[in-house]
């Protein structure tokens, strides 16, 4: 999935945690078939903070493994 496509639209009011660190290209694709190929998302409500993220560099099958520290927001 492409972060461009009609789906991901259908997702608004959720944050993509690969979007919240800068870049909303960085592939999760072991072997990407197209720039931004995104098989695996994390997606958060407004409640909650991405303190980090890490895409893995070592693949799980096609997909590499996607790790993000989450914090409630408070207030």
């Amino acid at each position: 999935l492409h972060p461009d496509e009609p789906e991901v639209a259908e997702l608004a009011g959720l944050a993509d945690a690969v979007a919240v660190t800068g870049d909303r290209c960085r592939t999760t694709a072991a072997d990407p078939a197209r720039p931004c190929d995104r098989p695996d998302w994390i997606l958060v409500t407004p409640d909650v903070r991405v303190t980090a993220l890490q895409i893995g560099t070592v693949p799980a099958s096609d997909h590499l493994p996607l790790v993000a520290d989450l914090q409630w927001k408070s207030g």
